[in-house]
């Protein structure tokens, strides 16, 4: 042995002038027939060397090109990239493992990936393209962008029963959105969920649950609209950049808070919404909760539904079907049917008003109760198969030219 060159390298060391380890950067090439993750010939480093494959937060993982992976075993790496192109995709099939990416993950590519058959679990992701979600979950706890820019959007898509768990920041940008492929999946957020840019529509066609008093807000001046199953428990529904947020699938709605400012309204345009505890509204008086359209609402079995709306932000109802709720807030009937519905509003906040929407307002089965006090001003309302019940404690002020109670046109005798 040359003991000289030992010494040298030994005193080389001690001063900390041999090289260390540093994250290293493998891209997945494939030579053969093998898929499999924890194949090191199916990765090559930055010398285009094989013999080892990514696991360690120290490596971070490269996917060029269409291709197909298969986890045998768990994986956890410092960050991730796909690049296939406009056409390719690359299919990450999880194999009922899990990866864990600590880092970022980004998706630069119009199709893929897919995530499919695991659990994956990502720092920060960011979509520019697509990204896919089948029969498998997907968790980003730190970051998601959904789009790079107005121009360069997003799209995510879960399908077969597949999963998007969002736990932090979920950035919805442009006009990017959420669909569902064949077999639907879920979106689940109990972190602030945002539509941030755009100026037409995002929309989210997939289940979306927010069951952790998560926030879903739109700060952007287009619309952010929810067509698919949506149940929100304690959850914040926030619109301040003059846009909109839409619920137009069906949807199940427990103590819910809403803030509208800058003329943002959050609509219910259609769909059967099911209330329950108490939904309240803070505002600055230039927007407003509306139920639209073929919408209608009722309460959830056997849970009580209160409506305590800011005259700020009000509820205005000019749907098809409002029943069994109670209302303490500010309200403006404007067209529909009231189906059980009680007041118990102070005056001024109770108001049959003119129908925007040409919709007749119309009292039936279990109609209307009056514990509070109700404005009448400039409409009509039809009694229908339901009843006015004006209690002791009640007050029904008829103001102006309201139209008075006149039958509808169905029950009237043929003349």
């Amino acid at each position: 042995m040359n003991t000289s060159l030992l010494l040298r390298a030994l005193a080389l060391l001690l001063a900390g002038s041999l090289p260390t380890a540093t994250a290293a950067s493998l891209r997945w090439a494939p030579a053969g027939g093998s898929q499999q993750w924890s194949d090191g010939g199916n990765w090559r480093d930055s010398l285009n060397m094989t013999g080892q494959f990514p696991n360690g937060a120290m490596f971070d993982a490269l996917i060029p090109g269409s291709n197909t992976l298969v986890l045998s075993t768990a994986i956890t790496i410092g960050n991730l990239s796909f690049s296939t192109g406009p056409t390719g995709t690359t299919t990450l099939n999880g194999g009922g493992q899990t990866l864990t990416v600590v880092g970022s993950t980004f998706a630069d590519n119009l199709v893929g990936p897919q995530f499919t058959q695991g659990t994956f679990i990502l720092g920060t992701l960011d979509i520019y393209g697509g990204v896919t979600v089948s029969t498998g979950a997907l968790a980003s706890a730190a970051e998601t962008n959904l789009g790079v820019s107005i121009a360069d959007t997003g799209t995510l898509t879960l399908s077969n029963g597949g999963q998007f768990t969002s736990t932090g920041t979920f950035s919805v940008i442009g006009d990017s959105g959420v669909t569902a492929g064949t077999g639907g999946g879920t979106f689940v957020n109990s972190g602030d969920f945002t539509k941030v840019s755009g100026t037409l529509i995002s929309t989210v066609g997939t289940t979306f649950r927010d069951m952790g008093a998560g926030t879903i807000s739109n700060t952007a001046i287009g619309t952010l609209a929810f067509s698919g199953s949506a149940e929100l428990t304690d959850s914040l529904l926030a619109v301040s950049g003059g846009g909109n947020i839409h619920l137009s699938g069906s949807s199940i709605l427990t103590d819910i808070e809403v803030s509208l400012t800058t003329g943002g309204d959050l609509v219910f345009t259609a769909g059967s919404h099911l209330l329950s505890g108490v939904l309240t509204s803070t505002g600055d008086g230039t927007g407003e909760v509306r139920m639209t359209g073929s919408a209608m609402s009722t309460h959830v079995p056997s849970e009580a539904a209160t409506l305590d709306f800011a005259a700020t932000a009000p509820f205005a109802f000019e749907g098809s079907r409002l029943s069994a709720v109670d209302n303490v807030g500010t309200f403006l009937w404007r067209g529909g049917a009231l189906d059980g519905v009680a007041n118990d509003a102070v005056p001024g906040r109770f108001i049959v008003t003119v129908a925007t929407a040409g919709a007749p307002r119309v009292l039936d089965f279990d109609g209307l109760t009056n514990r509070g006090t109700i404005t009448h001003a400039g409409a009509s309302v039809q009694l229908g198969s339901g009843s006015l019940t004006n209690t002791a404690t009640g007050t029904y002020d008829v103001t102006g030219s309201s139209g008075g109670f006149p039958r509808p046109a169905a029950a009237r005798a043929p003349s």
